[in-house]
């Protein structure tokens, strides 16, 4: 059998190869019937060799198409036998008791892999683009009340000083007279910012936002009333500007009233009452 590692679509993880893995490494025999097959059913896909065991025989894969990792295969032991272990996201959610399917048979694994293994349809990358968008926000609010509360705690601590002895007030004038306004400034920015962000976060977990997906020329916008897809043409006016104002800033930002870029093509949009529904 001709080495899997030579087929055009199979290559060597970069830090493998500076391990010493080359197109004349061996591949454990319970995955070369596998890769074998698969590179010449599904030329679009890449395999990737991943991972070598302690002889330095190849023993796992990763598989791609377009950028996009559609799932694992690797050689595991499951109750005393050498077996074949697939794995990606629709088998972990499709099984109670393992995150992954495990074989010993060659041509049941080949099977699951063409049935599992496929590019995301638009609702699972939506599912995957609402849960980024929920961590993105969490984190945002949380480095925000950190921030926030390290500029507290920071100005008490010069307010203590001071204000036990002549008040409060001559303490606020005294910071603008040593030239500390701007700690004041920045105080009051953040206590504003980390309100916005609150607010704009208590908004999605109840459902009040809009996220979007964008994707080929495509805007996947979910809000509380359903899913809607539009593209530049269809694509409402308020929704155009908000998406057009968060474009001009950095992944994981924040814009006071109109939301949250959570990554180059997810976007959180805070609605106006009448675009709720």
């Amino acid at each position: 059998m001709t080495n899997v590692l030579q087929l055009p679509n199979v290559s060597i993880r970069p830090e493998l190869a500076q391990k010493g893995a080359t197109t004349e490494s061996n591949v454990m025999l319970i995955l070369r019937e596998v890769v074998a097959k698969l590179a010449v059913d599904k030329p679009l896909w890449r395999f990737i060799a991943y991972d070598r065991n302690y002889t330095g025989a190849v023993d796992h894969f990763v598989i791609m198409q377009d950028g996009e990792e559609l799932g694992q295969l690797e050689h595991t032991y499951f109750r005393g036998n050498n077996c074949i272990s697939v794995s990606n996201k629709r088998i972990k959610q499709a099984r109670e008791r393992s995150s992954s399917y495990r074989t010993k048979d060659a041509s049941k694994a080949i099977a699951t892999i063409k049935k599992m293994f496929n590019t995301r349809s638009v609702s699972e990358r939506l599912a995957d683009a609402s849960e980024i968008a929920g961590q993105v926000m969490y984190q945002l609010t949380s480095n925000k009340q950190r921030e926030y509360g390290h500029a507290d705690r920071e100005l008490a601590s010069e307010a203590v000083k001071f204000a036990r002895g002549e008040g409060y007030e001559l303490f606020m004038r005294h910071l603008e007279t040593n030239g500390k306004q701007a700690m004041v400034n920045k105080f009051e920015t953040l206590k504003q910012e980390r309100q916005a962000l609150d607010e704009a976060k208590e908004l999605y977990v109840n459902d009040k936002t809009a996220t979007v997906l964008l994707g080929n020329g495509m805007y996947v916008v979910k809000r509380r009333a359903g899913t809607e897809i539009f593209d530049d043409n269809t694509l409402p006016e308020k929704l155009r500007g908000k998406i057009g104002m968060l474009k001009l800033v950095e992944d994981e930002h924040f814009i006071t009233g109109i939301g949250c870029r959570a990554t180059s093509d997810v976007f959180v949009l805070l609605l106006d009452e009448e675009n709720e529904q």
